[in-house]
């Protein structure tokens, strides 16, 4: 939003770009995001840097320059499908700094019951986070910052799994039965009421 675009994915694995305020697409401003073959299966942007993310069947999600398309970064679901993904400001006070099992951030007790920052006019104290929803009723965590922290240690494309500084996983949607699939297949941000989901068991 903070660039006036809007960025679409088509059934054709392309993204594309086009102006807010006249509905009309950039020139040239699109690009195949997945594989041949493979179906872009969820999309968000994140909230800070604005890069464009990208959920394919090939079980990754690649990261997209927002002015550009250009592709900046690639993460490995290890074998899991990004069913879903949302991105949202969370408040620092919220979260405890500490050095719990080998990650530097790591969630408080009120971890997702805040209030909800978008429409603020100072955004200082919160940080940009990724979230997405796999096929085994899990959703994963990832600090903006440290995936742009990432990227910057790399001159070309990097390839990362959840050894990401920061990276949590909750498992917050259980199937009524032992070994039951879970789909998480949409995840949305509430204000004042924290994350939300849909699921197909």
């Amino acid at each position: 939003p903070k660039l006036g675009l809007v960025c679409t994915a088509g059934n054709d694995g392309y993204l594309r770009l086009w102006h807010a305020s006249t509905g009309l697409t950039v020139g040239g401003k699109h690009v195949r995001a997945v594989p041949p073959t493979k179906t872009i299966m969820s999309l968000t942007v994140l909230m800070q840097s604005s890069m464009i993310a990208v959920g394919s069947d090939d079980f990754k999600i690649r990261f997209f320059d927002p002015y550009s398309l250009r592709h900046e970064l690639t993460f490995d679901c290890e074998g899991q499908w990004p069913f879903s993904m949302v991105s949202f400001l969370f408040p620092d006070d919220q979260i405890d700094q500490g050095l719990g099992n080998g990650n530097w951030l790591q969630p408080s007790d009120d971890a997702l019951l805040f209030d909800d920052p978008i429409f603020a006019t100072d955004k200082k104290g919160y940080s940009g986070w990724v979230c997405w929803g796999d096929g085994d009723g899990e959703v994963h965590f990832m600090p903006e910052k440290a995936i742009l922290t990432f990227r910057t240690q790399h001159e070309v494309v990097p390839f990362f799994r959840s050894g990401v500084g920061g990276l949590w996983d909750l498992k917050i949607f259980r199937g009524m039965e032992h070994a039951t699939s879970i789909w998480v297949t949409a995840l949305l941000f509430l204000p004042d009421i924290g994350l939300a989901g849909c699921t197909i068991a």
